[in-house]
């Protein structure tokens, strides 16, 4: 199986379509500095900690500023494969944490903000 060569093409949302997503999303999970078609993300609450999965599915690095909607005050990058836990610098402003995210071409990254 051969990985693709870009990331996927932006899709063309309807308006209201658009609308009716953003009113039933209450709070985003995260905020990107610029679009990112390849970059995907899912968050998990854990009982002390907020665990965030980011994926680029682009052939391509992705470099970001990434606010985290999190009431954590410590960021981490957890690497399951290694087991190793390294600190992230990050930024605090008022309820959301920012940190820098680099992803080479279909790598993942785990963070834990805690």
């Amino acid at each position: 199986m051969e990985t693709p060569a870009a990331a996927p093409a932006p899709q063309a949302v309807p308006g209201e379509v658009l609308t009716a997503v953003n009113a039933a999303v209450i709070v985003p999970v995260v905020r990107l500095d610029s679009a990112d078609t390849a970059l995907r993300v899912m968050k998990r609450r854990w009982k002390d900690a907020d665990v965030y999965l980011f994926f680029n599915e682009g052939a391509q690095a992705s470099d970001h500023t990434v606010t985290l909607m999190s009431k954590g005050r410590i960021a981490e990058a957890w690497d399951p494969q290694t087991a190793t836990v390294t600190p992230l610098q990050s930024t605090r402003t008022g309820k959301n944490l920012i940190v820098q995210l680099k992803l080479s071409a279909y790598e993942t990254c785990v963070i834990v903000v805690r």
